[in-house]
């Protein structure tokens, strides 16, 4: 067994949609849009030489499962986001594993990342914008695994003044449509995006149109009027 274990971090495809909510208009388009980011990650993932694990809200299908090469799917355990992550490291820390590197499904990586993470001897952090963070790997007994701790964790952000960690770039997560299209400039999709935006508006129209068009033909019929 590899002492090297990769935690692919989600919700699911229904659920994280809903919280980013890139398309008000259309939850459907919402879940397309995550369902396309969170596959960019998990090819990313498909060829690691490393053991994969997939923590997730719900149970995924074992032909997800086996399409993307993970080991094992196991549901997420604690009351918040923090508790959870940390009841991931210490379950594969049980599992006999070394280091464990952490990743979600909002942000851009590609393999040569994730091994150049593995392969620093120091632990790793990668920062996102927004104040929390898109990729940590934690060596079993480094005094970095108190980051997840309940006092140096506040509101997703963490307080990293007492902790050694080799820094990656920082990186933006996807959370609104614009940070979607700015990565993935497909026209064929962004195709299908306005026309799943634009159908309701033009719908709409069409409505109003018809509307106005049987009222001119009503009045059409009526002869005009008779001014004194």
């Amino acid at each position: 067994m590899s002492k090297k274990a990769v935690i692919f971090f989600s919700r699911s495809f229904k659920t994280e949609s809903q919280a980013k909510n890139f398309c008000p208009k259309s939850q459907k388009l919402s879940e397309k849009i995550t369902n396309r980011i969170s596959k960019n990650v998990l090819q990313s993932l498909k060829n690691l030489e490393f053991e994969k694990f997939w923590f997730s809200d719900v149970l995924i299908s074992e032909s997800l499962l086996e399409k993307f090469n993970f080991q094992e799917n196991i549901l997420q355990e604690g009351k918040d986001l923090r508790e959870k992550i940390q009841n991931a490291f210490t379950l594969l820390f049980k599992k006999g594993f070394e280091e464990i590197l952490i990743l979600g499904n909002d942000t851009l990586l590609n393999s040569s990342e994730i091994r150049k993470a593995f392969a620093e001897q120091k632990d790793v952090l990668g920062k996102s914008a927004d104040g929390g963070f898109y990729l940590l790997k934690i060596k079993k007994g480094s005094a970095n695994f108190q980051v997840l701790s309940a006092e140096n964790w506040r509101e997703g952000k963490l307080k990293l003044g007492n902790f050694d960690f080799k820094f990656l770039k920082t990186k933006f997560d996807f959370d609104t449509l614009k940070d979607f299209l700015n990565f993935f400039p497909d026209l064929k999709f962004v195709k299908t995006i306005l026309n799943e935006i634009l159908k309701p508006i033009i719908f709409s129209l069409e409505k109003t149109t018809n509307r106005f068009s049987k009222t001119s033909r009503i009045f059409s019929n009526k002869s005009p009027p008779i001014f004194a």
